[in-house]
């Protein structure tokens, strides 16, 4: 395996569709927003408000992880320092 994919799988960021991982955020997200929201007795029409911004926050923060994502395999990669060594 290239040291490239182990770190991707290290990291949990794995080359996806980004469409089937957004859906499958979005799916979470909602489930979650639904029973705190269930749980604190937030209005239906409040609701339906968060459930009609999930998408783009979603799609939103994936873009920003994808950039993220390509800078850093542009960095070189961390020198491991001995056990021994004091830095103070």
């Amino acid at each position: 395996m290239p040291e490239s994919d182990s770190a991707d799988a290290e990291s949990g960021f794995e080359e996806q569709d980004p469409g089937e991982m957004g859906a499958a955020v979005i799916k979470m997200v909602s489930r979650f927003v639904d029973k705190v929201c269930t749980e604190g007795g937030v209005s239906a029409e409040h609701v339906r408000s968060l459930h009609q911004m999930v998408p783009g926050v979603v799609h939103m923060h994936i873009e920003t992880l994808e950039a993220v994502h390509r800078e850093s395999k542009r960095l070189p990669p961390i020198q491991k320092v001995g056990h021994g060594l004091n830095i103070f």
